[in-house]
């Protein structure tokens, strides 16, 4: 049986999601490690497996419970992914990247992708909070390889300011004023999984200036999925990141 192309596919998704909640989110929420358990706050909250939705991808990682959560927190209409999907996992990246366009396709404007990574700066403490200024996008594969299709948005969008910066504005607003509690960094994607010797460390932290790699904070065989890739695509669909 032939594929569906990718714009049926996402909006095929979309309404499947509309079918059970008639919520409009304003916001996209996107939890990696440790944060699943923001979307259990939001108010009047739907949540729908992964499985439920049509072409839907699902994680196979422990502590990825795998569920969209529709709901309101602090006036604002949100829907939030319970856990993500990873390239280690065997999924593509546009798989991988699948979710963000379909976040777009329900009507969120801004995406917030969350996800635990391995710190290069010796300065930074575990757990400093990093915003993402910007990725070096060092994977083998890549979202927006393909076909494209212009009703999801341009062959080539403008990544000139990937991440929101009015957006990183308001984070650095609402953290303590201590300079170890957000740092505005650059995030090096590579492909995982793969436990880091000194080299790629070094390379990466020097020759390339990065700040975070995708890794666990607390181990170097717990990588984690590719917020590059979801910023990317929502960036492409119309969205606004940080």
């Amino acid at each position: 049986m032939k594929e569906l192309p990718l714009y049926e596919r996402v909006h095929a998704a979309a309404q499947a999601v509309r079918a059970r909640c008639a919520l409009v989110p304003e916001v996209g929420l996107i939890l990696g490690s440790g944060l699943g358990g923001y979307a259990d706050g939001l108010a009047g909250a739907t949540a729908i497996d992964y499985g439920d939705i049509p072409h839907f991808p699902r994680s196979s990682v422990p502590g990825h419970q795998g569920r969209l959560v529709l709901g309101e927190r602090a006036g604002a209409r949100c829907v939030a992914m319970q856990g993500r999907v990873h390239l280690y996992e065997g999924h593509s990246a546009a798989q991988v990247a699948f979710p963000a366009r379909v976040l777009v396709a329900l009507g969120a404007r801004v995406l917030i992708v969350t996800n635990a990574a391995g710190g290069l700066n010796p300065a930074w403490q575990p757990g400093t909070l990093m915003v993402i200024r910007d990725h070096l996008d060092l994977l083998r594969d890549h979202a927006l390889r393909g076909p494209n299709d212009d009703r999801l948005g341009p062959r080539f969008p403008d990544m000139t300011a990937a991440y929101a910066p009015e957006l990183r504005t308001v984070v650095k607003e609402a953290v303590p004023a201590q300079p170890a509690c957000c740092g505005i960094k650059q995030f090096t994607q590579l492909t995982c999984p793969l436990g880091f010797t000194t080299a790629p460390c070094c390379c990466c932290r020097s020759a390339l200036r990065g700040t975070a790699n995708p890794l666990h904070c607390e181990s170097s065989r717990g990588p984690r999925a590719a917020p590059a890739l979801s910023a990317l695509e929502s960036r492409r669909c119309g969205s606004r990141r940080r």
